[in-house]
């Protein structure tokens, strides 16, 4: 992997967001369909189109690199492997507002080494390669100083609850809203990993997600300075719920996760 991968994501990342920010304004319904019919599970021509873009334009940067897409699934194999959500945010993007992005991680052997996710109707694109630090803007970004729960600001979001997973995300919410500042759902995992490594949140939690959906926001929260694990501490992400965190605060929410409903910390 060449030192410098991640000026090029972030270049495609802009390409594509920009790309994703016309063809909105002129998005019919016609060009808005259900996935496995359910009618809360949104994609558009536009997340189609732009897909094809970012992999036409991957294949021919690294055309040994398999591709892993949210719409098209896996094509090609190797060692390395771009992930990329065209739109990670479709509700929003469809409803026209601002949280949504396009999101594009290289993995090697599973594991996200760069990334880069631009949102541009909020002109925020985030990078980051190992070892290299993470950046807004191209201004290092760190994760927030905060070390207690009642001064802390969460994400989270409810694909769990689009799909019918059970338990949801509504056993945590009562009892973290009590024990924090609050939370908040912008509807874009990606995005609430990003956030979280700007320090903009303490902690971005959900229980039901893709690769896709975090493969640039890991790397990016990580070289930030911050902490994602599974929902019990573990590296079995996302399959098994997806906790990212300022680290300062992890170890505390692992014991809210493990705790039986109606306990207090």
């Amino acid at each position: 992997m060449s030192s410098g991968i991640s000026g090029f994501l972030a270049e495609l990342a802009v390409a594509a967001g920009r790309l994703a920010a016309e063809r909105r304004r002129g998005l019919s319904r016609e060009a808005i369909h259900c996935k496995h019919h359910n009618p809360a599970d949104l994609v558009t021509d536009v997340d189609r189109e732009v897909e094809a873009m970012l992999t036409a334009e991957l294949r021919k940067f690294r055309p040994d690199y398999s591709i892993f897409g949210e719409e098209n699934g896996v094509s090609g194999d190797g060692e390395y492997q771009f992930v990329i959500d065209p739109i990670d945010g479709t509700t929003s993007f469809v409803h026209d507002l601002p949280h949504y992005c396009v999101s594009i991680g290289l993995c090697h052997r599973g594991k996200s080494i760069a990334g880069a996710v631009y949102a541009p109707r909020l002109d925020e694109l985030y990078t980051a390669e190992i070892g290299g630090g993470a950046f807004l803007n191209g201004e290092r970004i760190r994760v927030s100083e905060c070390a207690r729960l009642d001064a802390a600001l969460f994400t989270t979001g409810f694909s769990c609850v689009r799909i019918g997973l059970t338990p949801d995300n509504f056993s945590y919410l009562p009892r973290l809203a009590r024990l924090s500042q609050g939370f908040r759902c912008g509807g874009s995992a990606a995005l609430d990993l990003c956030h979280t490594a700007a320090g903009k949140f303490e902690a971005c939690w959900e229980i039901r997600l893709q690769p896709y959906d975090i493969a640039a926001g890991v790397i990016i929260l990580t070289e930030a300075g911050g902490q994602i694990t599974d929902l019990a501490g573990g590296d079995a992400y996302p399959e098994r719920g997806t906790l990212g965190s300022n680290g300062l605060l992890h170890a505390k929410l692992l014991e809210f996760f493990h705790a039986p409903p109606g306990s207090t910390l």
